[in-house]
């Protein structure tokens, strides 16, 4: 049984990722751990009250987190009825990311799934505040950040981009063949081309890895440079029907690019695929 983490804020965005994740595992039963933090209501709260008061503030907040964290459970137990699912709730004082990172260790989590914004997400913004500080701090699970309004849909056209810098580890590699084989599907491997030739150390990447996916169907696709790396990759899914698109996240890479203003102009502020980020084990 997989444990699959899912933040929320309680936003119809939110319920929709896990109404996604539920059906994105529903070939087998998975336990769900609904988390809810409330640090920043803390914050905010406890600021205009005498610290005596503040325990009293804390424990209301807890109170009404738990309670909406309950009806959330009774919902999506409906909603997901007959795939197996067990569903637990977490409501947290501490700051997001550092209760996911606790939770991923201590739950022995597979995967954090949520989506792209929350209550306060504004329309010309492509993530939530709170996506955005997983995305950078997350450790030892990978992350699906599913977009507004997405039904889901088999996985079968799976991207995968990578500039063949680094060798990847079975840790890292371990999420995507799973991914892969969730709904038996074929794995595309994008690369831009941005040299007319493959460096040495790149050739030896390309090629363990290829060995290391050997168990999937995959093929590798070069894709040939143009304004950006970012704009090709971007083409290339929304031109292909590309059902995810995966990458292992380094702090300094192209994930954080592939979210700039430009890019968000690009897709209509509305991205129709999910993002799968694994983050670097180094």
């Amino acid at each position: 049984m997989k444990n699959i983490l899912i933040p929320t804020d309680f936003s119809n965005n939110a319920y929709n990722a896990l109404l996604y994740a539920t059906q994105l595992f529903g070939k087998e039963p998975c336990k769900f751990y609904l988390l809810h933090s409330f640090e920043s209501e803390v914050s905010r709260l406890t600021s205009r009250v005498d610290i005596g008061k503040s325990e009293e503030v804390i424990d209301e907040l807890f109170a009404s987190a738990e309670t909406k964290l309950t009806e959330l459970k009774h919902s999506i137990t409906m909603d997901a009825e007959g795939k197996g699912h067990e569903f637990e709730t977490i409501a947290s004082s501490k700051r997001l990311p550092k209760e996911v990172n606790y939770l991923i260790k201590g739950m022995d989590i597979d995967f954090v799934i949520m989506g792209t914004k929350g209550q306060t997400g504004a329309k010309e913004v492509l993530l939530g505040s709170n996506t955005v500080r997983i995305i950078k701090k997350i450790k030892g699970a990978p992350l699906m950040v599913i977009p507004e309004h997405m039904d889901y849909r088999p996985l079968k056209h799976i991207a995968f981009a990578t500039g063949f810098k680094f060798p990847y580890t079975e840790k890292e590699l371990a999420p995507l063949l799973q991914l892969v084989a969730l709904d038996e599907g074929a794995l595309q491997i994008l690369h831009v081309m941005m040299e007319d030739k493959l460096e040495l150390d790149q050739k030896e990447h390309l090629s363990k890895l290829r060995h290391q996916l050997d168990s999937v169907t995959h093929d590798v696709y070069w894709l040939r440079r143009g304004f950006s790396k970012t704009e090709v990759i971007t083409d290339h899914v929304y031109d292909n029907n590309i059902d995810v698109l995966v990458m292992i996240y380094y702090k300094h890479g192209f994930l954080k690019s592939l979210f700039r203003e430009s890019i968000v102009k690009k897709v209509g502020l509305h991205p129709s695929i999910p993002f799968f980020m694994i983050p670097a084990s180094k």
